[in-house]
């Protein structure tokens, strides 16, 4: 099963379709193949998938200015930055505008932070994906 895209005079259609052939024809209108994986993005959220299995949600709400590295002095000593995600967040969200940033349900760790200040992201792993999707679906 494969994802295949539409693409027409602005407009654009996406859909999973079983076989993995270059292109399909669907009502007059020719699909070309896009892979076995998609992602989408609407507005701030990004949406992945793995062949038709939602894997991931990316919600942005930070400019790249908000960001904080857990490996920062103001967390204490080199092990203690090893721990100092939840900080990192609390910081990044309080310089995103959220209010409630101390509060113990207002982060959610969900994938590996990489990279540094100037080059980040966090690359979330298929279980946590999983879980933060379930919790938001509630």
């Amino acid at each position: 099963m494969d994802w295949y895209e539409w693409e027409e005079e602005g407009k654009r259609a996406v859909i999973w379709q079983e076989g993995n052939a270059k292109q399909l024809e669907i009502n007059g209108q020719t699909y070309m193949n896009i892979g076995e994986n998609f992602s989408y993005a609407i507005g701030n959220s990004t949406y992945s998938f793995e062949q038709n299995e939602m894997v991931s949600i990316n919600i942005s709400i930070l400019d790249k200015g908000d960001f904080q590295t857990q490996f920062d002095n103001r967390f204490g000593n080199e092990k203690q930055q090893q721990s100092a995600c939840k900080k990192a967040c609390d910081v990044m969200e309080s310089n995103g505008g959220v209010k409630s940033a101390a509060r113990n349900d207002a982060t959610q760790q969900v994938g590996e932070e990489v990279g540094t200040k100037e080059n980040h992201r966090i690359i979330p792993t298929k279980n946590q994906a999983k879980e933060i999707i379930s919790y938001y679906k509630k």
